[in-house]
């Protein structure tokens, strides 16, 4: 914001710097949404935790989580807020409570928890992020959570504050 004329300049009289016309950019096409189109269904980045394999795009960070066989959508339990995320597949209580009573596959030992979880990166947009079973192709049948970046184009290199990259 431009600070006010002195009482001996009128704006009338003499051109202020703020008064100038707004620069015109030769090309008005070119903005955020040729930037947005150039990246869509490209990774910008991806890794991978212990729990998880990331990638991220422009506008969301995607984590592929392998699913135990056996575990239903029942078992899957995924919480988002603004700042944090808690995600857990089956139950992480040691002994049997819970679940159908089936016991899972052969052995009657149920598949150990996956739990995870804490401070994002970057804020979420809560509306747009969610989570679905799908098949992935390193992983075959794994839950995907799709994170909606608040601030679309910021680049997070991963999902968790502090989560430990291996290869």
């Amino acid at each position: 914001m431009c600070p006010p004329l002195p009482a001996a300049v009128s704006p009338t009289t003499a051109p202020h710097e703020c008064a100038r016309a707004p620069t015109q950019v030769e090309n008005d096409d070119f903005d955020i949404n040729v930037y947005k189109r150039s990246l869509e269904g490209k990774e910008a980045a991806s890794g991978r935790t212990a729990d998880y394999r990331w990638t991220e795009g422009g506008t969301e960070v995607t984590l592929w989580v392998p699913l135990p066989t056996g575990v239903r959508s029942k078992d899957v339990r995924c919480k988002f807020t603004t700042r944090e995320l808690d995600f857990q597949i089956g139950d992480d209580e040691a002994g049997d409570g819970g679940g159908d009573g089936g016991g899972g596959a052969e052995g009657g030992a149920a598949a150990p928890a996956t739990r995870f979880g804490g401070k994002l990166k970057g804020p979420v947009m809560i509306d747009d992020c969610y989570w679905v079973i799908d098949e992935d192709a390193e992983f075959g049948r794994a839950v995907q959570v799709v994170l909606a970046k608040k601030g679309e184009f910021t680049r997070w290199a991963g999902a968790l504050v502090g989560e430990v990259e291996t290869r």
